[in-house]
């Protein structure tokens, strides 16, 4: 669907849109397949068939002369060696020849056919003709006659690359359609040009007492040993015919091959005049000596009456341009052909859809990161079958995507191999899980695996949930995929987006009218919930499988001042939004941090967060759903931003109290650890100067959260800033340096106090530095493990306002403090 609004798909019937591509091309078929005819077929076909092989206008299909060099009309031998003595005698009377050599049955090749009837219906037309109409038959010399006149005709299909060019269009104009059988090897929408691939034929050699161009006393022979003749080089091609702006394309079927030939006797082979004559006589005298397709000699006119086919290795070069293009992969029926050919593009930073057939044919990309290759696969995760001379589409093929291989250049699903020169270019598959819906399956490299996404209309989807729900469970295994995101632009103004839920059956959406976004949520078919969000400028709808979230921006005013409000939100049922994370922009974590100080009591509860959702008018994004009732969450998550620092906060889920979850601040980053209470602080490895810097003012507002500070010394920290506040009621309990152990390098130690407000105690391995205040408030500082060995000292120099000092000499220079305890 994504591509189909940009090439004109939507305006093409259902069976159009998903079976263009599932065209049947069959090699050397001329007109049965002729590209001028094909989406009138398609179009005409109903949804589940397309007719495979449709016969010429005389009721005589080409492919009873050329299919694989098979000859679907008895020889001349096979038509009089007969042992049933009535027919002898009725083609002896009909001929006037008579052959001492009958020993085969006419009966042999029509038993041959018999196994193909069901695939090749038209085929049992002319044989049942051969087999009990023969005294409605002419000779056998007219019969010869008549497949030298097909063979013209094969090469009068082929000189119409000189008349109509090498590509037809579309009757909607909107498709190229290659002619049938004619091998191409590159196609070059850069420089417009085409480039045919080889084909050639056998050449003769010998004949001689030659009078006129082709009167032999003894016939010329072919030599399969000599150089071939080159016939796509007098090919006369105008390229200026092709419309390279017309964006899709049916790529070529033609496989490069050399045609071999059999001479036979023909009475009235002078007689024939076509094109197919005429491009054959160019070849003659092109190649004087080397080539006749009709002579005499010996009393008898001689015309070539078989090909047989060698097809070779076809590579067809595609180089794009940055243009959105759409192309079609035929489906080949003859397995010689189909394993020799393969398409190899080349992007230019477009976007590029491809329809690929239920017969594999290898396929190379080389793109870009700026390509987007979308592959529709709906023939080969289907079961495809050929019945009655039609394509039947089945039943969506069980866990196929199982299966489904990527490699770091490969890619491989069913039979079909898509080869990579370059992994970094964007390829999606496309599905069509149900008319009008399809299904984006993402290539993700790096991780060998896939992203899957869902397209379609709404209602659409609305109203087949089951359906959908069903398909998707096939192709990937009920357990597998628990829900899916959502995208869709509707009606191709407004994004429409949501997820649909495989696992629960539901499917919530939303699109955007004017300055409201308004959200459904349907289940099993049927409309559970609506409601309107204003003022959104950015929303997403999230699920785990089993609930379903928003995440959006409000922009909202407080206080004649705008601000901004990330959030996430569950919802939980149609009359309940449970709010799960908030993040604030500055001036509103400000005011946030106001309330905590202004806190009576240090115990935060729940409450505070409805009363701050109050006062930022939170419910004024749901402003049309009163009835709405919302809830916090016991894991609620509050962040934002406030100049350089960040806060975290989140909610207990035992005693629905908030505390501090983290801060970040001069390249030092501050975090809960362990408990209530506790602070981390230690360095984010950004500051150049491998810096901590721990400063109270920054802990505003938070002052009923923290009992202690613990400050880790990271490798390679060189200095630690201790910031004291003199507001006594920002003193802490305890400010912990931990993990002298590992010191390697000397570290400073500044404390933004005078030397003499400090005394000194020791406990256990610690050193503490205990800082006394008039009302009773202790300020310490504990140093953990520096007695535990003397080196340590060495290393640790410790800056007062007024004083430095080596950490050795501090137990021999500052005063003591006695009996100081916990």
């Amino acid at each position: 669907d994504y591509k189909a609004q940009n090439f004109d798909f939507n305006k093409l019937s259902t069976s159009v849109k998903v079976q263009i591509y599932c065209q049947i091309t069959n090699i050397s078929l001329s007109e049965i397949q002729d590209a001028s005819n094909l989406v009138k077929i398609i179009a005409e076909a109903n949804e589940i068939e397309i007719n495979l092989i449709p016969t010429l206008a005389n009721a005589i299909p080409l492919i009873t002369t050329i299919v694989d060099g098979i000859n679907l009309i008895a020889n001349i031998d096979e038509l009089i060696n007969t042992k049933d003595e009535l027919l002898r005698k009725e083609l002896a009377a009909r001929i006037g020849i008579i052959s001492s050599n009958m020993t085969a049955a006419i009966s042999s090749y029509i038993l041959y056919f018999t196994e193909f009837g069901e695939v090749f219906n038209p085929l049992l037309v002319p044989i049942a003709g051969i087999s009990s109409g023969i005294p409605t038959l002419v000779n056998n010399i007219l019969i010869l006659e008549e497949k030298s006149k097909e063979i013209t005709e094969y090469f009068s299909h082929i000189s119409e690359v000189e008349s109509d060019g090498l590509f037809k269009v579309s009757d909607n104009n909107s498709i190229l359609i290659p002619l049938d059988d004619i091998a191409i090897s590159k196609i070059d929408f850069n420089k417009r040009e085409v480039i045919l691939d080889k084909l050639d034929i056998w050449a003769m050699e010998g004949g001689s007492g030659l009078s006129g161009k082709e009167t032999f006393f003894s016939a010329p022979y072919i030599n399969e040993n000599l150089p071939k003749l080159s016939i796509d080089n007098l090919l006369k091609i105008d390229i200026n015919k092709i419309d390279f702006s017309i964006k899709g394309m049916m790529l070529p079927n033609g496989v490069s091959k050399t045609l071999g030939y059999e001479f036979n006797t023909v009475a009235n082979i002078y007689e024939l005049e076509n094109d197919g004559v005429n491009l054959l006589n160019r070849i003659r005298d092109n190649y004087p000596g080397q080539f006749y397709w009709r002579y005499y000699a010996t009393l008898f006119n001689y015309g070539m009456v078989n090909l047989k086919i060698n097809y070779h290795d076809t590579d067809v070069k595609i180089n794009l341009d940055n243009v959105d293009r759409m192309f079609i992969v035929p489906t080949l029926t003859i397995d010689q052909a189909r394993e020799k050919l393969s398409y190899n593009f080349n992007g230019a930073g477009a976007n590029y859809y491809i329809y690929l057939s239920s017969q594999p044919i290898k396929i190379f990309i080389n793109g870009t990161k700026e390509d987007n290759w979308i592959l529709n696969i709906d023939d080969i995760v289907k079961e495809v079958t050929i019945v009655n001379n039609s394509i039947v589409r089945g039943k969506f093929i069980e866990n196929i995507f199982k299966k489904l291989t990527i490699e770091d250049n490969k890619i491989i699903i069913g039979n079909q191999k898509i080869y990579l020169k370059n992994n970094k270019t964007n390829i999606h598959f496309s599905v069509s899980i149900l008319d009008g819906v399809n299904l984006m399956v993402e290539v993700d490299f790096n991780n060998k695996m896939y992203h899957l996404s869902l397209q379609g209309n709404e209602k659409t989807i609305c109203n087949n949930m089951n359906i959908i729900q069903n398909n998707i469970n096939k192709l990937f295994g009920s357990s597998n995929i628990k829900s899916i995101p959502y995208f869709y632009k509707n009606n191709g103004l407004e994004n429409c987006i949501g997820v649909f839920s495989i696992k629960n059956n539901e499917f919530i959406y939303m699109l955007k009218y004017g300055d409201k976004n308004k959200i459904y949520k349907y289940k099993d078919n049927n409309l559970v919930c609506g409601f309107n969000l204003f003022d959104i400028s950015y929303v997403d709808i999230i699920s785990n499988g089993d609930k379903n979230y928003l995440k959006g921006i409000w922009n909202t005013s407080v206080n004649n001042s705008e601000y901004k409000i990330e959030f996430l939100v569950g919802l939980i049922d149609q009359n309940t939004i449970e709010i799960i994370k908030l993040n604030l922009s500055d001036g509103l974590i400000k005011s946030f941090l106001t309330i905590l100080d202004n806190l009576e009591s240090l115990d935060v509860k729940i409450s505070t967060i409805y009363d701050f959702l109050k006062n930022i008018l939170f419910r004024d994004v749901f402003l049309e759903n009163e009835s709405l009732n919302f809830i916090v969450s016991k894991g609620f998550v509050l962040t934002g931003n406030n100049s350089k620092n960040k806060y975290e906060f989140i909610c207990n889920s035992e005693n629905i109290q908030l505390y501090i979850t983290g801060l970040y601040t001069n390249g030092t980053k501050f975090r809960n650890w362990l408990d209530n209470g506790k602070i981390l602080v230690s360095s984010t490895g950004e500051s150049s100067n491998n810096l901590i810097e721990y400063n109270e003012n920054i802990l505003s507002g938070l002052y009923s959260f923290i009992n202690d500070i613990i400050i880790n010394l990271d490798n390679g920290v060189e200095e630690i800033n201790i910031l004291l506040n003199d507001n006594s009621e920002s003193f802490y309990k305890n400010i912990i340096i931990n993990s002298f152990k590992n010191l390697r390098n000397e570290i400073k130690l500044k404390i933004n106090v005078d030397y003499n407000d400090f005394k000194w105690d020791i406990k256990g391995n610690d050193i503490i530095l205990v800082r006394k205040k008039i009302n009773g408030f202790n300020s310490t500082i504990l140093l953990k493990d520096t007695i535990d060995n003397n080196s340590y000292f060495n290393y640790v120099t410790l800056i007062f306002n007024d004083k430095s000092i080596k950490l050795n000499n501090i137990i021999f220079e500052m005063e003591p403090i006695i009996g100081y305890r916990d």
